[in-house]
């Protein structure tokens, strides 16, 4: 058993063997409807390699950051001032990202606080059934 690190095909190709458990953070994307477009939109540009454990909740962290610049500059120019107005708008975030709502607490962590257990079978990761949830930080 491992944290995220191993969880990705190569892991299963280089020797995971059946049974093998591993964490990561959120929800499978192929079971969240909030993800089904950036699915769709991926498989639809042909990037060679999978999305994977990161795919979505790198999608919508560069999203947080491209909507942060584009509202903290919306009024000038960038200035190593507007730096903290950058910081601001994006602990001000509230949306509903692909992988699930997208907001940060006082400290700047994730308030979607969700797991998943994946186990290799059949020569591929997949969900432990039930394992998905939320836990308190």
């Amino acid at each position: 058993m491992g944290g995220d690190g191993i969880y990705s095909a190569d892991f299963v190709e280089l020797g995971g063997r059946q049974g093998d458990l591993s964490t990561s953070v959120g929800a499978p994307a192929e079971l969240l409807p909030s993800a089904t477009q950036f699915i769709a939109d991926y498989q639809a540009a042909g990037y060679p390699e999978p999305f994977e454990a990161y795919g979505v909740l790198t999608y919508d962290a560069t999203n947080v950051i491209i909507e942060a610049v584009a509202t903290a500059l919306a009024s000038g120019e960038y200035t190593e001032d507007r730096r903290a107005d950058i910081v601001a708008a994006v602990q001000a975030t509230n949306i509903e990202g692909a992988s699930g709502p997208v907001a940060f607490d006082q400290y700047g962590d994730t308030t979607n606080r969700v797991l998943t257990v994946y186990e290799v079978e059949g020569g591929a990761w997949g969900p432990v059934e039930g394992s998905t949830g939320s836990f308190e930080g």
